[in-house]
């Protein structure tokens, strides 16, 4: 008996492990946007409801779609219950490994049972793609979209407790307030009493510009690959460079890692609640011309991304 409940327990251990791997694998293709190009950023384990939860919610515009992910063999409770998010999202996915997405396919389109409006995502190791367009369809409740702050206005106005606000800001402000950390070692780096300047350089100030650009140009609530960020935001802008490293030390930008080749970024949440400070801040420290051609790039960055959004979404929703 205690070896048979030993083995269940190492069982149960390697489909959470394989479990994790899928999550790996759509979270990878969703901010690489292999899957759902254009999107508005993701969040993952979103619960909703009396005890609903669903594995992924991404934002795409003023829409919301559903990821619900299975490792287990198609079977007609996996559609049923993805019909049952339908009503707080405008659209549903399953999402199979490579190999049972066929079986998906055929257990949704049998005459017995015909789930049509649920789209199918098959993952896999070197690139998802989306098998079969989700129904779209119209949001009857609003509690995942007022749960995350998913208007952009609602989320700048938020205010945290002040015990958050506590671990949060006192860097950041220090900052943003002197271009600046505060440190006891000299540049020698020997131990001083007196506090010496560790300054932000002219690309720290231009990193922060260009994701302060990027994300009020598409969403507050997504991640930017470095890739993108240089050839759609720095190049347009005409800048040499940038740096975020700095940035998230001080608790501005936050960032995901998928092995090395693929880093992506974001402003935090300290940033949204100091985006008065850090405009204040940019204005200062970057040049006048920079400023200002940053502030009108927004506006054709914002028409450019809705554009794309317009086209891409036809190619997940029918």
């Amino acid at each position: 008996m205690v070896r048979r409940r030993e083995k269940r327990k190492r069982v149960l251990r390697e489909r959470r492990k394989d479990e994790e791997s899928l999550y790996y694998i759509l979270e990878r293709d969703l901010d690489r946007e292999a899957i759902f190009p254009g999107h508005d950023g993701w969040y993952s384990q979103v619960s909703f409801g009396k005890g609903k939860r669903i594995d992924y919610v991404i934002k795409y515009g003023d829409k919301i779609y559903g990821i619900e992910v299975k490792k287990d063999f198609p079977e007609d409770k996996h559609f049923e219950q993805a019909e049952k998010y339908r009503n707080a999202l405008n659209g549903i996915f399953l999402a199979y490994p490579s190999d049972g997405v066929g079986q998906a396919v055929y257990v949704s389109e049998t005459k017995e049972s015909k789930f049509p409006d649920v789209g199918l995502v098959s993952l896999t190791l070197f690139r998802s793609h989306i098998i079969r367009r989700a129904r779209q369809g119209e949001r009857q409740i609003e509690q995942i979209w007022k749960d995350l702050l998913f208007d952009d206005k609602e989320y700048l106005n938020y205010t945290p407790k002040e015990r958050e606000r506590e671990q949060l800001d006192r860097l950041s402000k220090t900052v943003l307030k002197d271009g600046c950390f505060w440190v006891s070692l000299n540049r020698s780096h020997e131990e001083s009493e007196d506090l010496h300047e560790l300054s932000l350089c002219k690309t720290d100030w231009r990193g922060l510009g260009i994701l302060y650009g990027a994300s009020f140009a598409t969403s507050l609530h997504r991640y930017f690959s470095m890739e993108e960020l240089w050839k759609h935001f720095c190049k347009d802008l005409g800048w040499g460079g940038f740096n975020l490293g700095k940035l998230e030390l001080c608790g501005l930008t936050y960032s995901r890692i998928y092995g090395n080749l693929l880093w992506m970024w974001t402003l935090s949440e300290t940033s949204i609640f100091l985006i008065d400070k850090i405009r204040k801040a940019l204005k200062e420290y970057l040049k006048e011309n920079e400023w200002t051609r940053l502030n009108e790039k927004i506006t054709q960055w914002k028409l450019e991304h809705k554009q794309t959004q317009t086209k891409c979404e036809k190619e997940f929703i029918a």
